[in-house]
C-alpha cells in the first residue's frame, strides 16, 4: 500500500513510513466536538497507510493511565492531575464555581505533571513528529517536552484556545468578541500562550478566519498552514432530494445542543416560521436538550432524536432538504457542514467566523445575522416557498461536497507538512 504523502521526485528517505505522535485533550469515544472526529480520522488514516501511529490523549481520574490499540492506532490514555478531568466539564447540567475554573485554569498554564508523563512517552515512542490538535488538560509544557529533545511539532487550532481563556472568543453576554478585543483576562492568557506558541514549528488551521484571528491577536508563529478538514464520504447520495412523509421541506439541526451553537434562535425561528408544510429533525445532546424536547412535545413539525451515530445518523442526513447551523459562536470548520454538502444539503447558517468560507449566500446556501431568529425564519419560509430555488442549492452544495477534502488529501497534506520539518532538521 502507498504512503500518502509521496512524491516521485522524492529520495527514498523521505518516503520511509513516519513514526507520528498526535496529541488532543480527548479521543474517542469521548467525543465532544469536531476536534475529536479530525484527530481520529487522521491518525487512522496515517496508520492505514503504513505509517506508526501514537495517540496520546486523557482519561478519568479514576482509570489514571491505560494504553489500548485501536484501528491500528496505539493510544496512551492519563489523567492530567488537575481539579477534574475535561470531558466532566460537557456532562449536561455540569456547573462549576468561577474559583474553580480560575484553579483549574492556573494549573492548565503549565501543568508539571501532564509534562512529566508526555517526556516518558515521547521517550518510549521516540516520534519524528508531534502533531498536537487541543491541549487543554495537557498544557503548553508538552510542546516544550518536544522542543527540547528536537522532535518538530506541529499544531493544529480547532478553536481559540491559545488566545481566549474559554477558547469560544465569546464575552460574558454570549456575544462573540474580535480577537483584538477581548477582555483582561483574555489578554493575560492571550499572552502566555503567544510566549508558549514560540515552541510551535508549524501553526495549522482548517480555515483562513481563524488563522487570521491569532495573527490579529499577536500569535505570529514560524509558518502558518490552512489544511481543510478531510471529511468521510457517508455513504450513496442516491436518497439526495428525496422528499420525506407529507412535509414540503424537511430541515436538520444537527451537533451540540448547547446556547452558543444558537439552539434559543433556533427555538424563536421554528415558532416564527408558521407554514406547517415542514419538519425539522433534531440530534445532538447537551444543557438544551429539556428545552428542545419540550418544544418537540408541543409542536408535531419537530422531532427530536437525541444523540445519534452511524446509520441512524446518515438516515437523518440523507432524508433531510437542508441544514441549520445557527451558531452564535465564532465558528472553525464545523464537520457538520461539511458532512451536509457530502450528501448535497444547503446550509443556512450564521453569518459568523469561518462560516461564510464555506457557506456561499444564494448559492450553496443561505446566510443570516447570528442571533437574528426572524432571519432564520425568513430563510427556512424561503427555501419552503421556493421549491426550484432549494433545488438549484442543492446541486451547488452536491458540487461543494465533490471539491472537499477526503482523509486521506488531508493526511496527504500533513504528511508533506511532516518531512519537510524532517528535511529541514536534517540539512
Amino acid at each position: 500500500m502507498g504512503l500518502i504523502g509521496e512524491k516521485a521526485s522524492e529520495s527514498a528517505p523521505s518516503t520511509r513510513p513516519l513514526s507520528v505522535l498526535v496529541v488532543n485533550s480527548l479521543y474517542a469515544p469521548f467525543v465532544v466536538g469536531g476536534a475529536e472526529i479530525v484527530t481520529e480520522m487522521l491518525a487512522t488514516t496515517l496508520a492505514v497507510h503504513g505509517h506508526r501511529t501514537v495517540v496520546v490523549t486523557s482519561c478519568s481520574r479514576d482509570e489514571d493511565v491505560r494504553i489500548e490499540r485501536r484501528d491500528g492506532v496505539d493510544i496512551y490514555r492519563f489523567f492530567p492531575k488537575n481539579r477534574w478531568w475535561l470531558y466532566e466539564r460537557f456532562a449536561p447540567g455540569d456547573k462549576r464555581s468561577a474559583v474553580d475554573k480560575l484553579r483549574w485554569r492556573v494549573t492548565d498554564a503549565w501543568n508539571r505533571d501532564a509534562g512529566d508523563r508526555f517526556s516518558e512517552i515521547l521517550d518510549r515512542i521516540q516520534p519524528d513528529v508531534v502533531h498536537t490538535h487541543n491541549i487543554k488538560g495537557f498544557s503548553p509544557a508538552i510542546w516544550h517536552v518536544a522542543r527540547r529533545r528536537g522532535v518538530p511539532v506541529v499544531h493544529t487550532a480547532h478553536s481559540y484556545e491559545l488566545i481566549c481563556a474559554d477558547g469560544s472568543l465569546l464575552d460574558r453576554n454570549g456575544e462573540s468578541c474580535a480577537a483584538q478585543s477581548r477582555c483582561m483576562g483574555c489578554k493575560f492568557h492571550g499572552a502566555w500562550y503567544r510566549a508558549q506558541a514560540e515552541a510551535i514549528d508549524v501553526f495549522c488551521s482548517p480555515s483562513e478566519y481563524l488563522l487570521q484571528a491569532h495573527a490579529e491577536a499577536g500569535v505570529m508563529p514560524r509558518r502558518s498552514a490552512h489544511v481543510r478538514n478531510g471529511v468521510a464520504r457517508l455513504g450513496s447520495l442516491s436518497n439526495i432530494g428525496r422528499r420525506s412523509g407529507d412535509h414540503s421541506v424537511r430541515f436538520l439541526y444537527m451537533g451540540q445542543l448547547s446556547t452558543h451553537k444558537g439552539i434559543d434562535t433556533l427555538i424563536q425561528a421554528i415558532r416564527i416560521v408558521k407554514n406547517p408544510a415542514f419538519a425539522i429533525d433534531i440530534a445532538g445532546r447537551g444543557d438544551g436538550e429539556a428545552k428542545l424536547e419540550a418544544l418537540a412535545n408541543v409542536d408535531d413539525r419537530v422531532r427530536f432524536h437525541g444523540f445519534v451515530e452511524g446509520e441512524r445518523k446518515d438516515q437523518l442526513i440523507a432524508g433531510a432538504d437542508a441544514l441549520v447551523f445557527p451558531s452564535i459562536w465564532v465558528e472553525n470548520s464545523p464537520m457538520s457542514i461539511a458532512e451536509a454538502f457530502c450528501y448535497g444539503l444547503p446550509v443556512i447558517g450564521s453569518r459568523i467566523g469561518a462560516i461564510p468560507e464555506f457557506v456561499e449566500h444564494g448559492s450553496n446556501g443561505l446566510l443570516f445575522e447570528p442571533g437574528n431568529a426572524t432571519g432564520l425564519a425568513a430563510c427556512m419560509t424561503d427555501l419552503l416557498e421556493r421549491p426550484d430555488e432549494l433545488g438549484r442549492m442543492k446541486e451547488n452544495a452536491r458540487q461543494s461536497g465533490n471539491s472537499w477534502p477526503t482523509p486521506e488529501i488531508m493526511a496527504s497534506e500533513y504528511v508533506s507538512i511532516y518531512r519537510s520539518l524532517l528535511r529541514r532538521r536534517r540539512d
